[in-house]
């Protein structure tokens, strides 16, 4: 089964005919079925801003008891760097972009078992969210500034196919790092026995 979220910042919340589709659950089928959640309704196609979808519902119906495994397609969600699901049950969270959750459910319908949360991959001018300590990077003038960097640090920058395109190091608290192309990048900062990974357009 499938369920599609549409994750635009023009969308609404509410239900609008054109943009979502109210899901019927086939509670005579084999299948497990799947589906988002949002005022009360059951949604087969769930058109959202992006910032809204924060402990998103998803609802998921079984007919016999086992194991079931949730996987996502985000090959037309190019600006998605994180899509997290909770399992309330096992207190379990897996980043759906990197692998897939396969968990065990008794037969029936569970309406608060798993949340879904998305991040997205900052564009010009915005800062990458990061937590307390953290190196922060900013994009802006065609370059990358690295803040919050302490000691000596090296930085790869790495295209969206895996290529490096910088290598750099640092004593400093903050570098500038010049791109040539417009694309996706991961940086890695590593700083001793710390390294972060973070994704930005640029």
């Amino acid at each position: 089964d499938k369920t599609t979220l549409i994750m635009d910042n023009d969308q609404s919340t509410t239900y609008q005919v054109g943009q979502d589709l109210e899901k019927w659950i086939g509670l005579g089928t084999e299948k497990p079925q799947v589906y988002s959640i949002l005022g009360g309704i059951n949604y087969a196609y769930n058109a959202l801003p992006m910032t809204s979808i924060v402990n998103l519902p998803i609802g998921i119906y079984t007919q016999t008891a086992g194991t079931t495994t949730i996987s996502v397609d985000a090959s037309q969600a190019q600006s998605l760097s994180k899509l997290y699901l909770k399992d309330n049950v096992t207190r379990a969270t897996t980043d759906l972009l990197t692998s897939n959750y396969t968990f065990t459910a008794d037969a029936g319908t569970s309406t608060t078992r798993f949340a879904i949360t998305a991040q997205r991959i900052t564009t010009d001018n915005q800062l990458l969210e990061s937590v307390a300590g953290e190196p922060t990077i900013t994009n802006s003038n065609g370059k990358l500034t690295l803040n919050n960097i302490s000691g000596k640090t090296t930085i790869l920058v790495f295209d969206a196919i895996g290529r490096m395109v910088a290598n750099k190091t640092s004593a400093n608290n903050s570098l500038e790092i010049k791109l040539n192309a417009t694309g996706m990048y991961t940086v890695q900062i590593i700083n001793g026995a710390k390294s972060w990974s973070k994704k930005v357009i640029f």
